[in-house]
């Protein structure tokens, strides 16, 4: 993830970074950005990517997550334990801990939190689509990690080339795993050197896919979708190497099969690979933050300018 830099926080106006909602691992942390003094803004979360094995959560993977306090939302940042380490569904776990702290602490770090609405990239968006196909279900859900009276659900989605079926990553891809490994700029020395196990998915689970099936639909969102999922916006590039568009196209299809039409929104970029710069365009922004303001105020709101997103690097 060398490509990315780390953004600066004193662009907000308030910013409470690397705040423990766990106590598992050190990674189990949330950092919270708002734009003032209000009380009352609306929550956006958000999990970056990286493949399940490496995470940036105050990277600019995604500039335009980082506009969202300059349109009136606060803005939390996800942290979650990582593969090989710790294997599905830790990191499912831990987001739903993390809405759960974001829901008890609203008041102290000034946002409303009734309606949550998540963003998530690649991995973190895999992951959150996971805890958005199981709301509610006890199965992925550990309520001693933290408080356990607080509800976890996501009201809203948005998804940039996010896998939903992880038994067929390996089916799918192109490339070899090898190739993933290092497009996806893993680091070196996670994997092991058995069959498929140099590929990210599979490093999550912690088997091959292809051997155990099984294993793989609990991480599958596709395998949970049902009437009560969140409406959803989905973007992707239509020759991504790394998450075959297909993914989308198949959570798109589910969603609107199971929720009825458009509650799954979709727009494919030609010619755009993973983590295109045509997907995180202020146009594509633009719409991804309509689609939020439906959401949490049941219209689009007035549009204001996009700042330039502040790095330290």
């Amino acid at each position: 993830m060398s490509q990315f830099s780390r953004i600066d926080p004193a662009q907000y106006a308030h910013a409470w970074e690397n705040i423990p909602y766990a106590e598992q691992d050190p990674l189990q942390t949330v950092s919270i950005y708002t734009p003032g003094d209000d009380g009352n803004y609306p929550l956006l979360i958000y999990v970056n990517g990286g493949g399940w094995v490496q995470q940036g959560p105050q990277l600019n993977t995604v500039p335009g997550v980082w506009c969202a306090p300059s349109q009136g939302y606060a803005l939390a940042s996800i942290g979650h334990r990582l593969a090989p380490e710790w294997h599905w569904p830790a990191q499912a776990l831990d987001v739903k801990a993390a809405i759960r702290f974001l829901r008890a602490h609203a008041d102290e770090y000034g946002y409303n939190a009734d309606t949550v609405v998540a963003w998530g990239n690649s991995a973190g968006g895999h992951i959150l689509s996971m805890c958005a196909a199981t709301n509610n279900m006890p199965l992925f859900e550990d309520r001693t990690m933290g408080n356990p009276n607080e509800d976890s659900s996501i009201q809203g989605l948005v998804l940039f080339y996010a896998p939903c079926d992880l038994y067929q990553m390996e089916l799918n891809n192109y490339i070899t795993p090898e190739e993933f490994h290092s497009l996806a700029e893993s680091p070196e020395g996670i994997g092991e050197d058995e069959p498929g196990m140099r590929l990210n998915s599979n490093i999550l689970l912690g088997c091959r896919a292809l051997d155990h099936p099984t294993i793989a639909a609990t991480a599958s969102p596709i395998n949970f979708v049902t009437e009560e999922y969140p409406p959803v916006a989905l973007f992707q590039g239509m020759d991504d190497p790394l998450v075959p568009y297909t993914h989308t196209t198949s959570l798109y299809n589910m969603v609107n099969y199971k929720c009825g039409k458009n509650h799954a929104r979709m727009e494919l970029f030609d010619d755009a690979v993973h983590g295109d710069p045509a997907i995180k365009e202020n146009s594509v922004t633009a719409r991804v933050f309509d689609f939020i303001d439906e959401i949490v105020h049941g219209a689009r709101q007035e549009r204001r300018p996009f700042p330039a997103i502040e790095t330290l690097e």
